[in-house]
């Protein structure tokens, strides 16, 4: 991605920077890798799996960075292997929400 490149271009250039401009470029790259997972992830996952309402709520927000979001899945035995997750969310009406099950110690989120 765009922002490799740029963080190897600032790898190979920290000898000659200042701090000032060092910590400017960290920055540069720390707000692109989350621009990054907001356009490449979260916005996908607004566009594929929310409703009509959720759409017109949410998309207009997120794609004029009014909201930032992540994509995670993550457990700590796990990693991103979602395969293994053995995480369940299971809807209750009566709360009208989830239940999340984690089962045992590699289950636990981080």
């Amino acid at each position: 991605m765009f922002t490799s490149c740029i963080l190897e271009c600032c790898l190979a250039s920290l000898h000659f920077l200042s701090w000032s401009n060092v910590t400017t470029m960290t920055s540069f790259v720390f707000f692109s890798l989350i621009q990054d997972v907001h356009m490449a992830m979260f916005i996908p996952a607004l566009e594929f799996q929310t409703s009509e309402a959720q759409k017109a709520k949410w998309l207009p927000l997120a794609k004029s960075f009014r909201i930032l979001g992540a994509y995670v899945q993550t457990e700590l035995g796990h990693g991103s292997n979602v395969q293994a997750l053995e995480t369940t969310a299971t809807f209750d009406s009566s709360i009208d929400g989830f239940v999340l099950h984690t089962p045992s110690l590699s289950a636990t989120k981080w």
